[in-house]
């Protein structure tokens, strides 16, 4: 069949309009027939495109260097990547913002997917620029890799790393890693999923340590991981050596971390700071992952692997195990080098099925000091968070706790008992006890004092002349001087209120069963009390042991 001028001036004016796209750094594929069935490996055809349509880009801007963006549109359709996607575009600048920027955009998040060949590792490997990839949905296998971004080591002009880039609405699934991440700055995702990672020890993303720089500001927005089995979500190592290669600035907002599988990590950072989880959600769980591969609760590892690592905050996150099972092997936290500047607000943790060797107690400690900053107290502070955990009280919530900078399991706690409307006081060394069963004493709003007993400093004496001293602390009066009560649990009156001066002791009241003087006496038949070097010190020689109590009114 002849072609009729009309035929021709339609293919010429599409030849025409594919140019002018080009010269603005458009690509459709559905233009240039690119095979879209997944059958045929697109990535030379790709490549090769972006190589073409790159040498028709015009620098923007007066005196500057700024390239114009390339625009890669993919239609509905699969697509068979079975050899790497190089991004290398390098303009030969020394500065950030010189660089050409990339833009790949499928028809839909679902619509449009890209398959990893078993041929390739990497579907992408960008060395150099900044991109945006909308759309689509990328398809890897056991040993794959989404894509592999920048450089660990610095090359001139400028460093080899990925700047100023957006991922939106991108999901990867079924890959070995994500992100393996030499070098990336400044950059944003929305609403991305990655999920069901295969392979050995996957890893979602891994920042390395690099030479002479960090990665930086990374945003996360509405993003979603879920399904890893014997792997790691987000692993970052920085080099402690230097400020200048600690990896910075990281953001989760409304973000979602699920592992399905006990033996999985989801933050293991070494060598980081400034981290900020914002309406974050962290589980660990064991359906179906791990059951299908046979992990149990006794191969769960700690959701938290946290070393060498200053400021990190979750603020309204929730942090959870899922079991059935009464008793676990780990913590949610595990702790190394020194880790401060910890903050929780307005969070809930469920630490499993509230057994008390299940503890978080890696989150009270003072032994973990930065060489760099000298911070003191409690590594970790709860504002309004709740711990679910009938052995261990809520914090801040009912209960007022002071958890000791040692062991969460060493706690004193004040809680407003609203029956009676009386403030209570308690302390415990036992994680098993709520503070509450046994309180030490009250305050009424009448501002009536009750103590549990009127023991200040109590001990059992035996008989037969042993000494007692009991050493009386107060800052606030070094010289002990003031009316203290000394008291004999006994039917006899073994009693005796003093005064003392600091320096000697005199008797106000002195019951029959008591003897009191400036120095040591043996009295028999008597509680002997005297003053040695500003203590109070005690014999028994009542024939019998008995507990003694000295009571301070000062």
């Amino acid at each position: 069949m002849c072609e009729t001028p009309g035929d021709f001036l339609n293919k010429e004016l599409e030849r025409i309009s594919v140019s002018l796209k080009k010269n603005e750094g458009i690509i459709n594929f559905q233009e240039y027939g690119i095979d879209k069935t997944g059958k045929i490996n697109v990535a030379p055809a790709l490549s090769a495109a972006i190589k073409d349509v790159m040498t028709t880009l015009s620098v923007m801007g007066v005196g500057g260097k700024t390239f114009q963006t390339l625009r890669l549109i993919l239609p509905s359709g699969k697509f068979l990547i079975d050899s790497s996607i190089l991004i290398d575009y390098l303009p030969g600048s020394t500065y950030l913002g010189d660089s050409i920027n990339l833009d790949l955009e499928g028809a839909t998040k679902t619509g449009t997917v890209l398959q990893l060949g078993p041929n390739a590792t990497y579907m992408f490997d960008i060395r150099n620029g900044s991109v945006s990839f909308s759309k689509f949905r990328a398809l890897g296998h056991s040993k794959g890799t989404f894509a592999k971004i920048g450089s660990l080591t610095e090359k001139q002009p400028k460093f080899e790393m990925l700047s100023q880039s957006v991922l939106r609405e991108v999901e990867g699934l079924y890959f070995n890693k994500i992100f393996e991440i030499n070098h990336w700055v400044d950059s944003s995702f929305y609403d991305c999923g990655f999920f069901s990672f295969k392979g050995t020890n996957p890893i979602g993303i891994e920042i390395k340590t690099h030479e002479t720089d960090c990665t930086n500001n990374l945003q996360f927005y509405r993003c979603h991981w879920e399904h890893i089995v014997g792997g790691t979500y987000f692993k970052a190592t920085g080099n402690n050596t230097s400020g200048a290669r600690v990896h910075n600035n990281f953001g989760f907002f409304g973000c979602h971390f699920e592992t399905r599988s006990f033996n999985s990590c989801i933050f293991d950072l070494k060598g980081v700071t400034r981290f900020t989880f914002t309406s974050t959600q962290f589980t660990q769980n064991n359906y179906p992952s791990g059951q299908e591969e046979g992990i149990t609760e006794n191969d769960l590892i700690p959701m938290f692997k946290l070393e060498n690592i200053n400021s990190m905050t979750f603020t309204g996150c929730t942090l959870g195990i899922q079991t059935t099972k009464s008793s676990l092997p780990n913590k949610m936290f595990e702790l190394g080098g020194y880790v401060t500047g910890v903050s929780f607000m307005d969070s809930f943790i469920s630490n499993g099925v509230e057994s008390s060797n299940q503890s978080i107690n890696d989150l009270y400690q003072s032994n973990k000091v930065t060489p760099y900053i000298s911070l003191g107290g409690d590594w970790a502070n709860f504002n309004n968070t709740h711990f679910n955990n009938e052995h261990l009280p809520p914090i801040y919530n009912s209960e007022l706790i002071l958890g000791s900078p040692i062991a969460k399991n060493r706690k004193w706690g004040f809680q407003h008992m609203g029956d009676t409307n009386v403030l209570t006081a308690s302390y415990t060394s036992d994680s098993s006890k709520v503070l509450n069963t046994e309180p030490l004493f009250e305050f009424s709003n009448d501002g009536m004092f009750k103590a549990k007993s009127f023991s200040s400093l109590t001990t059992t004496t035996l008989n037969h002349g042993q000494k007692y001293t009991f050493s009386i602390p107060f800052i606030t009066n070094p010289n002990k001087r003031g009316i203290y009560l000394v008291y004999a649990d006994d039917l006899s009156p073994a009693f005796a209120i003093l005064y003392s001066s600091g320096e000697t002791l005199s008797a106000a009241f002195i019951g029959s069963k008591a003897y009191v003087a400036n120095s040591e006496t043996s009295i028999d038949g008597k509680l002997n009390i005297y003053l040695n070097q500003k203590n109070i010190e005690v014999k028994n020689l009542m024939g019998i042991s008995r507990r003694v109590s000295v009571i301070p009114f000062i």
